[in-house]
């Protein structure tokens, strides 16, 4: 079963893109719970909902700053095998090369989500417990000597 994360873009109505997404996956076999984050409930809180009601395959529908958010709780709270789906909303232009979908194009989105294809993604820790799949743009106060140890 699937459980979907929408953190919807600024501006955006929640329940459009909610909406259009339980329109999309009902026929294509792939519904599932449909979470949307709020001032009330933030992605974090629902990724923790989603893992504790027991879901095997959890989907961030929104960008990078969700995606993160996801993986990160999934990599250090999960003990079980997790899939990560993602449909980008209002992504960045690594996202949606790193899938393969098109950025706001949800049926495509649904459509990889269904054929269901599990790739293993590379991940970087850039603090204790905190992990990023996406790219990183640092920008610190002042010039820093950086070292990167690559395994």
């Amino acid at each position: 079963m699937y459980y979907y994360i929408i953190d919807p873009p600024p501006g955006v109505p929640a329940s459009r893109i909610s909406q259009k997404l339980q329109e999309l996956v009902t026929p294509m076999g792939i519904a599932g719970e449909i979470a949307v984050a709020n001032p009330a409930r933030s992605a974090e809180e629902l990724t923790y909902m989603g893992l504790d009601k027991g879901f095997t395959t959890l989907i961030a529908v929104g960008g990078e700053e969700l995606v993160n958010t996801v993986a990160t709780i999934i990599i250090n709270e999960s003990h079980e095998k997790i899939a990560l789906g993602v449909i980008p909303i209002n992504a960045g232009r690594l996202l949606p090369d790193m899938i393969g979908c098109p950025n706001n194009d949800m049926r495509r989105g649904a459509e990889i989500i269904k054929q269901r294809h599990l790739d293993l993604v590379d991940v970087v820790q850039v603090a204790s417990k905190r992990f990023m799949v996406t790219e990183a743009y640092i920008l610190p106060p002042r010039k820093v000597k950086l070292t990167v140890e690559v395994n």
